[in-house]
């Protein structure tokens, strides 16, 4: 994979003006992988570290960042396909319409942590510029700015809502809701993960009802990464079904049962007294 790969086609499928989705966050993200395989595989003072059980750990959950960004991605691709033949339904168009901000939001904020973590595992190698790994990392950091900061693609995401009177959001939901019934009494394990999976959704969408116009903006960025998090929990829950692969069930038990797949939780941080506070702790000690 490299950069600038097909899936550059994709601003077509985004009615505003910033940059298109021509950088393939996906493919960012995993160009350390076979470097560093290859690293870690090396013998070490004690043993390879592959065998050292925090790295693996580590490294484990970097691949199951990769495996997440990568199937919206291609979720986002699959959906412009349609689109562009002609055959998408309404609610498809309504849902690739709602993706696009959130695929380059999440891909692209994403891509600095898991690229930053791979630098990190080659230790002093991943400082030096002989070896090619800090571009890495610079050409990482350009997707969250160049394609749309977080912050204004959170806001995208609401103005997609507001555009198609909240239908990008509805199918959305009931793609999750969708996927996760379809697969609740697989065979391969699934069904955990599509609980707890399900059961985060409705608590997802219950909290968004509850949220007021003047409260919206300001929980902009954890609505988007939740739903973000919610729709790769269930294109990986429908992958593995598909692959029948126990690493794909896995990486899909595991996506399901993070800690931080749904920010918005509570109204609390985003009301008007939580705001007053943020501007004392942000602005302490400036005048003017």
């Amino acid at each position: 994979p490299t950069l600038h790969s097909p899936l550059c086609t994709a601003h077509s499928a985004h009615p505003t003006p910033h940059s298109p989705l021509c950088t393939a966050h996906s493919a960012q993200l995993t160009l350390h992988i076979p470097l560093h395989t290859a690293h870690s595989a090396q013998p070490t003072l004690y043993s390879p570290l592959w065998f050292v059980i925090g790295f693996l750990l580590s490294y484990t959950l970097t691949q199951v960042e990769c495996r997440g960004c990568t199937v919206m991605v291609l979720e986002v691709a699959r959906l412009l396909g349609l689109l562009e033949k002609g055959k998408a339904t309404t609610q498809q168009e309504a849902l690739l319409r709602i993706l696009v901000p959130l695929a380059k939001l999440y891909t692209g904020k994403q891509a600095v942590a898991v690229v930053s973590e791979g630098l990190e595992a080659f230790g002093g190698l991943g400082y030096l510029e002989d070896t090619g790994l800090p571009t890495m990392l610079r050409d990482a950091q350009v997707l969250p700015i160049w394609e749309g900061t977080t912050n204004i693609l959170s806001l995208d995401t609401l103005r997609a809502m507001a555009s198609t009177q909240n239908k990008a959001f509805q199918a959305a939901i009931e793609f999750i809701q969708n996927t996760v019934e379809q697969h609740t009494s697989h065979q391969l394990g699934l069904s955990d993960p599509c609980s707890v999976l399900a059961a985060q959704c409705r608590s997802f969408s219950s909290t968004v009802a509850q949220l007021s116009p003047d409260t919206y903006s300001v929980a902009a960025r954890d609505f988007a990464f939740s739903l973000s998090r919610l729709t790769i929990g269930a294109l990986l829950i429908d992958h593995a079904a598909w692959t029948k692969s126990p690493a794909d069930v896995e990486v899909a038990k595991r996506w399901c049962s993070r800690a931080d797949i749904v920010p918005l939780t509570s109204l609390l941080p985003y009301c008007k007294a939580e705001t007053a506070l943020d501007m004392d702790i942000v602005f302490a000690g400036y005048s003017g």
